[in-house]
């Protein structure tokens, strides 16, 4: 049985590029990653205007390939031996397409017409646009010359329609990641021993075993963990720390708060059904308690929740607006003396004046910088009450 491994998922990906965020293709459809739509099950809208990690972007995409596409490619040929390339070939269409139940030149080449087979094939050329990747596919088909050189095209930038910037494409080395993600969207099938039959023709029901023990959970790739932590963070479980591919005790403890959130075995450990459940519904935002949504300085104090930095710029922008009020006052008194003789301003010589000019200096040094560091403090202390409000206190 054919199998999905990197060269058959970098040939699709050489057809469909890669952008980390939602963009709309030619016909209008929010689109992600490597030609993901939410047709597929994944829901694609969660990723607009939320670029995603290369790790998660192929994660996603080499599970389709293997649990989605690749069924419908096997089922098409009825079992026929295909060689990787003509199985890439065939997977490159389905996965533009959705149609090789239907297609006329697979049935021309399961009867034995390859010619007719090879014409067929390019049947399927519209728009027309598909043509030059409707030929590669061909060629690798019926000839086994395959296209791919290891890298994609990654588009970085959307324009204001939300269609790729063609301007912002880039080539980029994705075999080595891609390659992981498929070591990860591999499940292997289950296999059950083999059972006699009875002389009656009726089958015994199999003795009762013993529980198995709890299965170990299979080692996670650096890209995979990555992919993870981002994932965690962006959805406010901003207990997982750095994005930094360990699976350290702040990400398993990220990671058990999000099983806790979502009615999964909470055990900290990427088990099968945590990882099923994140590649079709990825990680949902966390919910914020109603307390945190409407917090205040006033409240977060009262509480004993302000943070020692913030505790420190609150109090250091009390002493700093203290210090702009005295320095004001100092100021006008200063100039009320200044301006008590007869016109001694008018009259006095510009050394004079140089000199009278200093304590005017000083004293709007001193409201100036009072006033500055009273306003870094007002807006450290504002940024620890939005992170309250949007969960985002803890972790690094």
């Amino acid at each position: 049985m054919n199998r999905v491994d990197d060269d058959v998922a970098l040939e699709v990906a050489s057809h469909e590029g890669l952008v980390r965020q939602t963009y709309k293709d030619s016909k209008g459809i929010p689109t992600w990653s490597i030609g993901v739509t939410s047709v597929s099950g994944h829901d694609v809208d969660r990723y607009v205007g939320k670029p995603q990690s290369l790790e998660h972007c192929l994660a996603i995409f080499a599970w389709l390939l293997e649990n989605k596409y690749a069924p419908a490619v096997r089922k098409a040929f009825g079992g026929r031996a295909l060689t990787q390339a003509q199985f890439a070939a065939a997977l490159s269409f389905h996965y533009n397409t959705g149609a090789i139940a239907r297609a006329g030149w697979v049935k021309k080449w399961l009867a034995g017409d390859t010619s007719g087979a090879r014409k067929a094939f390019m049947d399927w050329r519209k728009p027309a646009e598909i043509i030059p990747r409707r030929e590669k596919e061909r060629d690798l088909f019926f000839d086994g010359k395959w296209s791919n050189d290891g890298k994609i095209t990654e588009y970085t930038r959307l324009t204001a329609k939300m269609t790729p910037d063609w301007k912002s494409g880039r080539r980029v080395d994705a075999r080595a990641a891609l390659k992981a993600a498929l070591a990860s969207a591999a499940t292997p099938p289950a296999s059950a021993a083999p059972r006699k039959q009875g002389w009656d023709g009726w089958v015994p029901p199999p003795p009762p075993k013993a529980a198995a023990p709890a299965p170990v959970p299979a080692t996670m790739t650096e890209y995979e963990i990555r992919a993870l932590q981002q994932q965690l963070h962006d959805a406010l479980y901003t207990e997982v720390g750095f994005v930094d591919g360990k699976m350290g005790t702040r990400t398993r403890a990220a990671l058990f708060a999000f099983q806790a959130d979502n009615g999964l075995p909470a055990s900290g450990d990427m088990d099968a059904e945590t990882r099923f459940y994140i590649l079709a519904h990825g990680v949902p935002r966390r919910k914020i308690a109603a307390e945190r949504q409407e917090a205040t300085v006033e409240s977060l104090t009262e509480a004993g929740r302000l943070p020692p930095a913030a505790q420190a710029a609150l109090k250091g922008g009390w002493w700093a607006k203290v210090q702009a009020v005295l320095g004001t006052i100092a100021m006008a008194i200063y100039g009320a003396w200044q301006s008590s003789g007869d016109a001694l301003s008018a009259l006095s010589p510009i050394k004079e004046d140089l000199l009278a000019a200093g304590p005017w200096l000083f004293f709007a040094a001193v409201i100036g910088i009072s006033l500055v560091l009273w306003l870094r403090s007002r807006n450290a202390v504002d940024q620890t009450v939005r992170a309250v409000r949007l969960g985002r206190d803890t972790g690094a």
